[in-house]
């Protein structure tokens, strides 16, 4: 598994205001699902602290229907530490989270029809 390390985004966050803890930052993923969960992704890169702060692991079993083996399986498959926050991800972790991401959005889509 790939090791932990600290990236340093610099840029100020985008317009939408921001969840001011991370709290406030699970419950809009446990309502905005896998769209809130990007939205949190690309905040952290754009310098969003309480976004780059929080747990990867803490935003997969927020999304409804992600309990918490489901989601050490999806980090197993990204390559991602239980306790790596989104901050210290790796491109190629990033890359394949986004993908899984992008996997629970077909599902939803699926279950729907």
């Amino acid at each position: 598994m790939t090791g932990c390390h600290s990236g340093d985004a610099e840029n100020p966050g985008g317009a939408a205001p921001h969840p001011h803890n991370e709290a406030e930052l699970l419950s809009e993923v446990s309502t905005g699902g896998v769209l809130a969960i990007s939205r949190t992704l690309r905040d952290a890169g754009q310098g969003d602290e309480t976004a780059a702060r929080v747990r990867v692991s803490a935003l997969l079993r927020a999304l409804p229907g992600v309990g918490p083996l489901t989601a050490h399986d999806l980090l197993g498959l990204a390559g991602i530490c239980e306790a790596q926050q989104v901050r210290d991800l790796e491109p190629s972790q990033l890359g394949a989270l986004l993908q899984i991401i992008s996997r629970l959005t077909g599902a939803a889509h699926q279950d729907r029809d």
